[in-house]
This record gives structure tokens, sequence and C-alpha cells, in this order.
């Protein structure tokens, strides 16, 4: 693992010039790589990496020793030994050239330039990319080249940036400028990676209900901007808020805490939206049209008051039928039908009540099985009339469908090892479906 800065050299003729980032300028360059690893890589070391990429043109235009007005000019290659020379030998980073490069004139000759990228960068590297002199696609072609590198390789953005010299005008319109105030910008456009990653993370939630990647970017994604604008922690607590909250709700899915479930509300996603949406910073806005897919993902889940168990219970079943989560869909709807039955029967307080819940079950059981009173079994404190009262709550039809469903929970939970087979993973999630049609037709 080292840290790569990787940039392109170009055939233009390039004027001396100053380049700023941040309030940091870099005088009299005329190579914008000669500013950039003075400002981003004053921490590199002997087993980091400068990497330049050259087509043939630009080698020896700008790489090489050339002329300029029949005067002898040097290329980046000396520049860059002069620039690293100053340092100790162990903080002294290898500079390569990779060359002949293709000019990128056909299909084939992206596919090489790709090719070669993707040679350079090693397991684990952290890369600085300089797309200033990148001709025709290849800033888009940088992109994605850092996107597949992450997941082939592992790798880290540390940044991406663009010196811009066409801000001075032409070239003669630069030289025309005293060099004292001949100064360029280097834009930071690494944000709109982190702008790609929340495109990324909020698509994946949107089709799997998994929150990971959002968690995992409120958490370190969101630490560059802090850095870059200065912001204190307060003032981006929104973002961080509705990100657990969030996580809170898909994890309680995932992990079947009912009681969790019951009590979220989708209304506080959409507050904190609301909160985010007054956001003036350019690098947070274009987050608010994706953040604000989320509540609209997530309404079904504001039911609070009278019966909210079962319809907030419904309403993750539901969840789990659309993002196949067979197992916890299953637990969530018994479970659920039975909490509905306790609030109903014995009140709201007794509703984790474990005697309370047995009664229910039991009953269900009774029911669907005509099973005669001198076999009942009241279960853990004997209390005959309570299991009497629930039994004459119950609707038969129901209780069978109840029963049902609580085999195949068990099949289920069982991982289908049992003598007389088990059910297809298919015809499950087709039962889980009927079943929580059939419970929201007469509970909801």
């Amino acid at each position: 693992m080292a840290r790569k800065f990787l940039s392109f050299l170009g055939t233009g003729r390039y004027v001396v010039c100053n380049y700023r980032f941040q309030g940091e300028t870099v005088n009299n360059v005329r190579y914008v790589q000669e500013a950039m690893i003075d400002i981003y890589c004053k921490d590199f070391n002997s087993t980091d990496e400068i990497v330049i990429f050259l087509t043939d043109n630009a080698k020896k235009k700008n790489w090489d020793m050339h002329t300029i007005d029949n005067q002898e000019a040097e290329g980046l290659e000396s520049r860059l030994d002069t620039l690293l020379s100053r340092r100790e030998a162990e903080n002294r980073p290898k500079v390569r050239s990779i060359h002949p490069l293709p000019e990128g004139a056909s299909e084939d000759d992206i596919w090489q330039i790709f090719q070669s990228i993707v040679n350079i960068i090693e397991d684990g590297d952290q890369i600085v990319f300089d797309i200033t002199h990148a001709f025709r696609s290849i800033p888009m072609l940088a992109l994605i080249v850092l996107n597949y590198s992450r997941v082939m390789k592992d790798v880290g953005i540390e940044g991406i940036y663009y010196g811009a010299f066409e801000t001075l005008g032409s070239v003669l319109d630069a030289q025309q400028i005293p060099i004292e105030k001949r100064t360029a910008e280097i834009f930071d456009l690494t944000p709109f990676i982190n702008l790609m990653d929340w495109t990324s993370a909020i698509e994946n939630f949107l089709s799997s209900g998994d929150t990971s990647k959002i968690q995992k970017l409120s958490d370190q994604g969101i630490r560059p901007i802090m850095k870059k604008y200065q912001r204190s922690s307060e003032q981006i607590t929104n973002l961080r808020k509705f990100s657990h909250e969030l996580n809170h709700l898909s994890q309680s899915i995932h992990s079947c805490r009912c009681p969790d479930i019951y009590n979220f509300d989708s209304r506080k996603i959409q507050n904190l939206v609301d909160a985010c949406r007054n956001e003036q910073e350019p690098i947070l806005k274009p987050l608010i049209p994706l953040l604000e897919k989320i509540p609209q993902k997530i309404e079904s889940f504001s039911h609070q008051g009278q019966d909210n168990e079962i319809k907030t219970g419904l309403a993750a079943v539901k969840w789990c039928i659309d993002h196949n989560l067979i197992q916890q869909g299953f637990t969530i709807l018994q479970e659920s039908i039975v909490s509905s039955l306790v609030v109903k029967l014995f009140g709201k307080n007794e509703i984790y009540s474990l005697v309370k819940r047995n009664y229910i079950s039991k009953s269900m059981i009774i029911v669907a099985g005509n099973i005669p009173e001198e076999e009942w079994d009241p279960g853990y404190d004997g209390n005959i009339e309570e299991l009497k009262k629930a039994i004459h709550l119950i609707d038969k039809g129901f209780a069978i469908e109840y029963r049902d469903l609580s085999l195949l929970r068990n099949d289920i939970n069982h991982g289908g090892c049992k003598a007389d087979g088990f059910m297809e993973p298919k015809k499950l999630k087709k039962k889980l479906i009927h079943y929580y049609s059939y419970t929201l037709n007469i509970l909801s």
C-alpha cells in the first residue's frame, strides 16, 4: 500500500504562472503538477510514487528538455527532480513516467488507457488524481477507474484536482498579466466523488433497504466536508441524526426488534430532511433531492396511536416482502398479530407480557384444532378464565391461518431440517404474501 499522485501531461505550450488552493499559493511554476505536488504531496515519502502518464508527443514537448522560442526549456521531469531534491531521501517519493500512452482517438485507445491506469494502482493505494491535462474523455474515465479500483483493489481517494489555467484567458492573454497577478485556482473535485457515493448509497437503500452505505458515509464521508469548510459537528448534526434513525429502522427489521419497529415514526426522518433542506453549502445542496426520496420510501411507518402495533408491524412485513427478508417477515408478522390481540384483550401495558402473549398463541391453537376444554393448557399461571377470554376473541378461520403461519415460521427457523421435507424458497415468499394480505384485511 502506498500513496500515489497520478497525472496526465499534455502537449500544449505552458506558461509560467502561480497556482492557488484554499489560500496556499505556489509561485512561478510552468507545470501545474509542480504546484499540486508541492501542496498535496508534502507528506509523501520514499515508499510513495508520483506517476505521470505521457503520450509520445507529450514526452517530447513537455517531459524532456525542449525548446521554446529557440531557447532551451526544462521539461517536467527536470522540474520534478529539482523540486524533490530539496527533500531528505526518506521523504522523497519515486517519480515514474508511463509512456507511450495512446492518444485516445479510438475506443481501443481508451481501453488501453483504462488498463494502463488500473495497472499502476495496487491494493490499498491512496490516490491523488490530477486531471488538469487529461485530454478528451479521460476525466470521465478517471472517475470510472477510481470507482473500479475502489472495488477491485480497495483503494482510497484522497483527492481529485483540476488546475484552472484557462481562467486567465488564452496563452497570449495570460502572458500579458504581470506574474504577481497571474494566479490560477486549483479546484477540488473530490466532493463529486462523495456525491456519487451518496447517490449509490441511497439507490442501494431504495432498492434493498440496506442502510450500511449511508451509515458509513455519514460517519466517515462527512469528515472531508467538515475539514474543507471548517464546519462544526453541530452544523451537520441533522445529517448524522437522519442516518442514525434510518439505520435504526433497517437494523430493527433485520433483527426483528418489534418494540423498536412499533415505536418508529417516519415523521422524524421527514423533519430531519426538512432541516437539511435549509443547507446552503454547495457541497451539500445536491444531496437534498436524494435525501427527499427516503421519506417517501418509509412513509408507511408513520402510524402512531391506536393500533399502531399492527399497522407498523404490517408495514415492516411489507418491507420484508419487498426486500426478500422472508424469515424476518414471518417472524414480525406472527409477533405483530399476537401484539395486536394482546392490546385488544388485555390493554397496551400488557403487550410484552409473556403470560398474555402465551394465552393468545395457545388460544389460536385451541380454536384452529377444535381442542376440547379438558385438554386445554392455560400455561404459565394456570388462569383458565384468561385463556377462555382469549379463545372467545379468536375467529376460527384466522386461527387456522395463524397456525399455518406458525408452522412455516418454525420451518424457517430450523432451516428446513425436518423429516417430512421443507418448502421451496419461492413458495415461502408466496405464502408470506398470502398471510400478509389476509392479516391486512382482518386486522388493519
